[in-house]
């Protein structure tokens, strides 16, 4: 009875190492990368510890682990196979595969800077070089903060340090959009609000100088720079125009150029000239206008021609200043036919 507790005991002490944590060797006996340890898979698992190759036990670590010992080259392009998953697509000779890769992106370096994280679908043996032609791939740049997603050699689209760019690859804007297909637009934005004062596109900005909206134009540029034809400011300043206008510090739209419109219409403007009506008005005498137009080679009232080409002029202005001269002609018009009157009056009794 004493020996069958001992053979008990012996067993209790053995059972856990059988099924709790097994190490698998070669056939001569040194140990392989292959472990399953407290319910968890580690294969082909390493570290480096200091100057020398240990084991990784994953007790610790995820419940499977996998990692390939190939050493990743140092030219551009090399990759090795970290994981595949596949699955039968029901068509015999059709394998779809998930794999992942590492990849290296710049040639003569070695180490983690220089290394992408591919991820991306083959069939069978084809479409299996990442950066070449895998399908719908996905790919990371731990070291420089960039993910880029695409199909076989074509990049669709890329994250750099949280600014994303599509059919494009850096940007120096938070979202930078390119479209060369001439049948597609660049970028739609709808809006199925069903009230009013809804917002659609949306743009806030700090101060009142910073370009909320601009459009720029490759066929007009500044020394290579682009050209802004189309900007809005942020206190609502709007300019068109390639060139910059010379403007008022005031004006809230400044256009260099022509424009085409039905209908302008002047809400309250500051002046107006119908006091030439008024009986405190007087009017000049022709004698006294016809002197100031000698010298000065302009209609008392109006601006010069120097000026206007110098400095532009008011509409609101040089339309009361004209209604103003118009409204005169129409009193010595009056005044004229008075006197007519008068005189043949004054025919018709002699």
């Amino acid at each position: 009875m004493k020996r069958l507790k001992l053979k008990s005991i012996a067993l209790a002490c053995l059972l856990p190492s059988l099924f709790y944590g097994q190490d698998w060797n070669n056939a001569n006996g040194t140990p392989t990368p292959d472990i399953y340890r407290g319910g968890k898979i580690g294969s082909g698992t390493w570290y480096m510890s200091g100057n020398s190759w240990g084991w990784y036990y994953p007790e610790s670590g995820p419940q499977i682990e996998a990692a390939n010992a190939d050493v990743l080259g140092t030219n551009v392009g090399d990759h090795v196979l970290i994981s595949s998953f596949s699955s039968d697509c029901g068509t015999a000779g059709n394998w779809i595969r998930n794999n992942q890769w590492s990849l290296r992106n710049s040639n003569g370096t070695a180490g983690w800077s220089s290394v992408n994280f591919h991820d991306g679908i083959s069939i069978d043996d084809q479409f299996h070089t990442p950066g070449t032609n895998t399908l719908t791939w996905w790919e990371r740049n731990p070291y420089n903060d960039i993910q880029k997603w695409g199909n076989v050699n074509q990049t669709y689209m890329s994250l750099t340090k949280g600014r994303l760019a599509i059919n494009w690859t850096g940007s120096n804007a938070r979202l930078d959009l390119n479209e060369t297909d001439n049948s597609f637009a660049t970028l739609i934005a709808r809006s199925n609000h069903t009230t009013d004062n809804t917002r659609c596109i949306y743009a806030s900005v700090a101060r009142d100088r910073t370009m909320a909206f601009s459009v720029g134009n490759n066929n007009y540029n500044n020394g290579g720079a682009l050209a802004q034809t189309f900007v809005v400011y942020g206190d609502g300043t709007t300019r068109i125009g390639v060139q910059t206008v010379t403007s008022r510090a005031s004006s809230l739209l400044q256009v260099s150029g022509e424009i085409d419109c039905k209908s302008l219409y002047v809400l309250k403007p500051a002046t107006w000239q119908d006091r030439v009506f008024e009986k405190s008005y007087t009017l000049p005498a022709l004698s006294e206008v016809e002197n100031y137009i000698s010298a000065n080679k302009h209609l008392p009232g109006i601006k010069s021609e120097k000026e206007v080409l110098e400095n532009g002029y008011d509409v609101n202005e040089i339309d009361a200043a004209l209604l103003e001269k118009i409204e005169n002609l129409y009193l010595y018009v009056i005044k004229q036919q008075k006197e007519i009157d008068a005189l043949k009056n004054k025919l018709g009794e002699k």
